[in-house]
């Protein structure tokens, strides 16, 4: 086993949570999106669609990237 330093292990932890991190936002944004699809579909069969998919596509455009705001910022974010 080779001895790592203290800091050499500190990045390592970091960019391991940083990568979850991106991983759980990148999933969070596919998840929206994927919501909007599926109501876009549901909305496109029925008659009032016209309105609705204006406000569905209102709701596209400002997709929060970071994630919902309940998720912390921490330093190693």
């Amino acid at each position: 086993m080779i001895r790592r330093s203290r800091r050499a292990r500190r990045t390592q932890a970091a960019r391991r949570i940083q990568a979850i991190c991106l991983a759980r936002r990148a999933r969070y944004v596919a998840d929206m999106i994927t919501a909007a699809d599926l109501a876009a579909e549901r909305l496109a069969r029925t008659a009032l669609a016209a309105p609705e998919l204006e406000r569905l596509q209102q709701r596209l455009g400002r997709l929060p990237i970071l994630g919902p705001p309940t998720w912390r910022r921490h330093w190693y974010e």
